[in-house]
């Protein structure tokens, strides 16, 4: 049974957002992507944290894949919100930005999802 616990999804969300988006905020340039070894070990940890939300029975698949996947694209809005005044005309691309931040957080996320639904399944086959 699947317990309820939206502060544990808000939580996760956080943890995930600060993970991915301390990369993307602490080093200069627009050169920062889904291919910097920070922004790739937040978006591992993204997938840790939802695998972690399956197991622990905190959210259901879906709602642990949207919650996580959504992290990194939000930290990535933070980013061109926060370039926005420095630099006109920068961020033409934000939303090609923010497509591709969603594509990579939801790829980044699906292995923990996928190892959480199976460590679900064995841990149910455990108790009977």
């Amino acid at each position: 049974m699947i317990r309820r616990v939206p502060i544990g999804l808000v939580a996760a969300f956080l943890v995930g957002f600060l993970l991915t988006g301390l990369p993307q905020w602490s080093l200069p340039g627009n050169g920062i992507g889904p291919t910097d070894p920070g922004t790739m070990a937040g978006l591992a940890g993204l997938s840790v944290i939802a695998m972690m939300l399956i197991v622990g029975q905190m959210a259901t698949p879906q709602r642990s894949w949207l919650v996580m996947a959504l992290c990194y694209p939000a930290a990535v809005a933070a980013q061109v919100v926060a370039a926005a005044p420095a630099a006109t005309g920068a961020h033409a691309l934000w939303l090609l930005d923010l497509a591709f931040a969603f594509a990579a957080g939801a790829a980044a996320v699906a292995p923990g999802i996928l190892a959480g639904c199976y460590a679900h399944r064995l841990q149910s086959q455990a108790r009977g």
